[in-house]
């Protein structure tokens, strides 16, 4: 994987909330903190990882003591915007993160994504092999799920969006030029 860029995204790019004061366990949002980015620590060894760290998050790792060893292996920057997000997911080989939004980003430019999340929206993108669910206590999983997702080849033929036809084809349906009942398929 010498050479490869990763780009591990934290969903800092986005407008957050203040986080919820009923939140109950704070201890186990660092344990995923911590295991996550000890994974993307291990494969920093094998491929150049790029890290836009959040400033909680980089009081969390300043807390417990990881702080400076992450900035030994990662290239960390601050927070990025989201056009700079975008252009940094288009020039990934791959993403990881634990957004909503990044890994449905990064498979229009064709970049595979490692979600540090249980379950996602894009559902498709995993069972298409463009994202792959990994447990954020799983620094193993993580390697693993990067490594498996950067070795695998994927088609980009099967498009689950559509093709960017849909404007001509609704107006061309309602200017009657195309009068067949299949103009959707």
């Amino acid at each position: 994987m010498s050479g490869m860029r990763l780009l591990s995204a934290h969903a800092t790019h986005y407008p957050r909330t203040p986080p919820c004061k009923t939140r109950k366990n704070h201890s186990h949002a660092d344990r995923q903190s911590e295991w996550r980015h000890d994974g993307l620590m291990q494969v920093a060894t094998e491929c150049s990882v790029i890290l836009p760290l959040h400033p909680r998050t980089s009081q969390a790792l300043e807390r417990e003591g990881l702080l400076v060893e992450a900035t030994r292996v990662l290239q960390i920057i601050p927070p990025v915007g989201y056009l700079d997000m975008v252009l940094l997911e288009k020039n990934a080989r791959l993403v990881a993160t634990d957004s909503g939004g990044v890994p449905k980003e990064a498979y229009f430019y064709e970049v595979p994504s490692v979600i540090f999340r249980q379950e996602t929206e894009w559902v498709e993108l995993v069972e298409m092999g463009w994202a792959s669910l990994v447990e954020p206590l799983s620094t193993k999983d993580i390697g693993e799920a990067v490594r498996k997702l950067l070795a695998a080849s994927r088609s980009s033929q099967r498009n689950p969006y559509g093709h960017g036809r849909a404007a001509e084809k609704i107006v061309s349906l309602m200017l009657g030029v195309r009068g067949d009942r299949n103009a959707w398929q």
